[in-house]
């Protein structure tokens, strides 16, 4: 994840820490999103959350990876990322993977510090300990 720096116009940089406290928020939000009607769901998802006192552009012009297996979960979750792209600005790389494929890959990712995936899918709740 590339750091904000104060050129972006922010009196303060983003730290790590808030850029995580802002996806908690968006992950909040998103899996209530499959409620609003699929018609225009760009301008239904900034019409449904512009009064919110969250500054949703914070973080615009950066990019985010999102790993998991090729799922239920992922197919569902694949619309809806232009949505959350035109709310906050952030690009989502999405990395889906076969499902054997992915759950070897992601613990050596995770196991040699790797950068990315930003945000992934996991199956046990250690696995991102």
């Amino acid at each position: 994840m590339a750091q904000v720096g104060s050129s972006s116009g922010h009196p303060n940089p983003a730290s790590r820490r808030s850029f995580i406290k802002m996806l908690g928020a968006a992950g909040a939000v998103v899996p209530a999103l499959t409620a609003l009607p699929r018609g225009s769901f760009a301008q239904d998802l900034s019409a449904a959350f512009a009064n919110a006192s969250i500054d949703w552009k914070q973080f615009a012009g950066q990019t985010i990876t999102l790993a998991g297996a090729i799922h239920p979960w992922s197919n569902a979750i694949t619309p809806l990322l232009p949505g959350f792209t035109s709310l906050t600005g952030i690009t989502v790389d999405a990395d889906f993977q076969l499902e054997t494929t992915y759950m070897g890959a992601l613990p050596i990712r995770l196991a040699r510090g790797s950068t990315t995936p930003d945000v992934f899918m996991f199956t046990t709740y250690g696995q991102g300990i």
